[in-house]
């Protein structure tokens, strides 16, 4: 149930980035839109909306993949990409404000929950005062890490 949700939301969020970032482009095919998505989990939901829009609106969406958090919105100001589907609201403000791009919001789409990962421990009892643990380097993200943490301190 949760997957197909989620499927919805991103074929939701592609097909409504789709009819507004499309208007006035000169691109010899107008259903044609290239959307900034990041590797993985991401990529996978959006491979899936990618097929449904072809299957059923005769969209013909092509990702293009990052590997980190700030080029999605660098290429989609450049030009390089159509739209992009990643970030949720808070995050595109920061970097509107810290990197003046001129971008909006199109549509929404759902955002993953933060966890934390580890090599080395398999529960937070392990976690040691003093030990060191990564958290993100945009603030939006690294407020979310830090209400996680106090959640489980």
């Amino acid at each position: 149930m949760a997957f197909k949700f989620k499927t919805f939301a991103a074929v939701g969020a592609l097909i409504g980035s789709l009819a507004l970032v499309g208007c006035g482009q000169d691109e010899k095919d107008p259903n044609h839109i290239k959307v900034g998505v990041i590797v993985g989990a991401e990529q996978q939901v959006a491979e899936v909306a990618q097929k449904v829009a072809k299957d059923k609106y005769g969209l013909d969406v092509e990702l293009v993949t990052f590997n980190d958090y700030v080029l999605p919105n660098e290429a989609l100001s450049k030009g390089d990409i159509d739209a992009n589907a990643f970030q949720h609201k808070p995050y595109l403000d920061q970097q509107l404000k810290d990197r003046g791009y001129k971008l909006v919001a199109v549509g929404n789409t759902f955002v993953y929950p933060i966890a934390g990962y580890s090599k080395k421990i398999k529960s937070l009892d392990e976690l040691q005062d003093g030990s060191q643990v990564a958290v993100p380097n945009d603030p939006t993200n690294l407020g979310r890490s830090l209400l996680l943490l106090q959640k489980w301190a």
